[in-house]
């Protein structure tokens, strides 16, 4: 027959012990069948496993403590996978104030311990697991410990067993502890994030790193004032919002002055091939000539030759070191010839019949003439 343990009825019978009304058996698996007897059943091997996963929660709930028998390190230790061995190994069992409450029945109504800034929710794992993962690439195993305590965290109370010898985990165990414990175990949580994201501590995240977890943080509602995190309302990014749109009319204004009529009669190519003419004129009045145009005017403008009587260069002196000048220089020349001869030449020379452009590839070229214009426009006249 399998025993179905209940907690409260554990939390009683350890009660009425406490109270003097029977005797606290030594060890978790004499505890488990004396509870048993009392039932008039018998406790099999699946059953220890029940009962230490419910003296678990209730260790977790911080309503029933004990202890470990301390065996010599030369012995094999107890597992919880073997749930009779393990039980065997737990003893001084002991009822918390909560515990004594629950296990009376009593329900006693506390007030939160910070209410305007920390209503109980979560601080997801996975923000923690981030967090500690930063903080333990930084630190040896026992530097993680040090640097814990001397940021205020008191590490009273934790077990590191299970990570011994991985930086890794250490912060983030006690991170995770500390997030489902008391709540001056979750002040301690939210004063010491909120320290080492603000830089009060003796190291803290990057930039980036910052960045991420803020705002990983603000989509659960919290946030960073005065050191330490409290609440708010979460951040959530729309998904109704769409992108925004490029606007025809943000265009260079000699470009889109010169198409727009073209533009607004459903012309596409003749409102492209109105915004070409500009920016030649554009490019003939920022050298001052008007005896070249199109491809030839751009190759002498941008050319890399100094400058020589009536023809005179356009030059980048505002962009920094001498390889990223010459760079830009010689790609933009490459731009303005590749606008000419891939959009203004068949424009100009194909029949009106044969220009078959949609919408989208006539803004597209739109923005190759305003981009080329606006480089015009930056560019400083080098005259001989």
């Amino acid at each position: 027959m399998t025993v179905i343990w209940n907690d409260i009825e554990i939390l009683a019978y350890i009660d009425a012990c406490e109270q003097g009304e029977r005797s606290l058996p030594n060890t978790g698996a004499e505890l488990a069948r004396a509870m048993a007897t009392e039932r008039h059943v018998a406790v099999y091997a699946d059953d220890y496993a029940r009962f230490l996963r419910e003296l678990d929660v209730l260790g977790k709930a911080e309503l029933l403590e004990w202890k470990m028998v301390q065996n010599p390190a030369h012995i094999r230790q107890p597992r919880p996978d073997e749930p009779q061995w393990f039980l065997d190994q737990m003893m001084a069992f002991a009822l918390t104030y909560d515990g004594r409450n629950q296990a009376k029945g009593r329900v006693i109504q506390v007030s939160l311990p910070d209410p305007d800034e920390d209503d109980g929710r979560m601080i997801r794992a996975m923000t923690l697991e981030d967090i500690g993962d930063i903080i333990g690439a930084a630190y040896s195993p026992v530097q993680v410990l040090n640097f814990l305590a001397d940021s205020g965290v008191s590490l009273d109370g934790f077990s590191f067993d299970e990570v011994v010898g991985d930086p890794l985990p250490y912060a983030k165990h006690a991170l995770y502890e500390m997030s489902i414990g008391t709540s001056g175990r979750r002040r301690e949580l939210r004063e010491f994030i909120g320290a080492w994201l603000d830089d009060q501590l003796h190291t803290g995240p990057s930039y980036d790193q910052r960045d991420s977890i803020e705002r990983d943080l603000a989509r659960q509602g919290w946030f960073v004032k005065d050191g330490r995190l409290v609440i708010g309302e979460p951040v959530r990014k729309s998904r109704d919002a769409s992108p925004p749109t490029p606007k025809l009319d943000e265009l260079h204004p000699m470009v889109w002055t010169a198409a727009e009529p073209q533009w607004k009669a459903g012309h596409l190519h003749d409102a492209v091939l109105a915004a070409s003419k500009a920016v030649n004129k554009l490019l003939e009045s920022k050298v001052g000539r008007s005896d070249a145009s199109g491809v030839k005017l751009v190759t002498e403008s941008f050319s890399e030759k100094a400058p020589v009587d009536s023809v005179p260069r356009l030059r980048f002196p505002d962009i920094e070191g001498e390889q990223t000048r010459a760079s830009v220089t010689a790609g933009v020349l490459s731009f303005g010839v590749g606008c000419f001869k891939a959009i203004r030449n068949p424009l100009g020379h194909l029949p009106d019949d044969q220009h078959d452009i949609t919408q989208q590839e006539a803004l597209e070229q739109l923005a190759a003439w305003s981009l080329f214009a606006r480089w015009i426009e930056r560019a400083v006249v080098a005259q001989a």
